[in-house]
């Protein structure tokens, strides 16, 4: 741990602009997200939703665009777009509770997790193509040669989406998931928040083949490029480093 930076609200999730200077911070339970200058590491700045949807409202998360220019965040009653380096506002997608972003690896697709599904827009012209009706959807992510969409939804499993004809595959029944990556390889993990465990499961056959109990509720993860580090926040009070 370099640093602790105070907050004066509850952050849930984090993303960086394309020069890596500025850090945008969700501030759970707040209308507004704080910017933080990376160099100093210090809060600098805010970005208040209100203006642009006229309401007091709930951030709850945010990401950026994979070129860096445009910050997306996810609130309790919309999607508003923000240009990454003067903040200045773009639009508004439609979409309540949003708790989660993912990226399409080769095409400009950004996929929003919603309250009861996942929706998917284009990068460029922002326009909604396609939604999948998904009750209890939690994340997503995008196999890395794009050709499928994985939902993990905490009331049903693993959806898996062909995104070239846009069938789904069969329904992997593993209950209370809250997020799922692909690894570089050929494994697909996902964090189980009711059993305290984090899955492997061959993308290929579908599946399990390995279960690692790292006790208390898994939710988000991230994977390092190589694959060897996967990094599990706990909301259990803790964040697990899994090799």
């Amino acid at each position: 741990l370099s640093n602790h930076l105070a907050s004066n609200a509850n952050v849930k999730s984090i993303a960086f602009d394309s020069s890596d200077r500025h850090a945008f911070a969700a501030e759970y339970g707040a209308s507004y997200v704080g910017i933080v200058d990376v160099d100093s590491n210090r809060f600098v700045d805010s970005i208040d939703t209100w203006p642009a949807l006229q309401a007091v409202n709930q951030v709850i998360s945010v990401a950026t665009s994979p070129d860096g220019t445009k910050l997306f965040v996810g609130t309790a009653m919309g999607i508003p777009v923000y240009d990454a380096h003067t903040f200045v506002l773009d639009t508004i997608l439609p979409g309540y509770s949003v708790t989660a972003f993912s990226f399409h690896p080769t095409l400009p697709r950004v996929y929003v997790t919603v309250s009861g599904g996942v929706e998917e827009f284009d990068l460029n012209t922002l326009h909604l193509l396609r939604a999948w009706s998904e009750p209890g959807a939690a994340g997503t992510t995008v196999s890395p040669d794009g050709s499928e969409l994985y939902i993990a939804a905490n009331n049903a499993g693993l959806r898996i989406v062909d995104l070239v004809s846009g069938a789904d595959e069969p329904l992997v029944p593993l209950p209370g998931l809250y997020d799922v990556k692909v690894l570089p390889g050929s494994d697909v993990i996902v964090a189980d928040g009711v059993r305290g465990g984090v899955f492997v499961l061959d993308r290929a056959s579908r599946v399990l083949i390995a279960r690692l109990p790292v006790g208390g509720a898994p939710r988000g993860m991230a994977v390092d490029p190589t694959g060897h580090l996967i990094i599990e926040a706990n909301e259990s009070g803790w964040v697990d480093f899994i090799q």
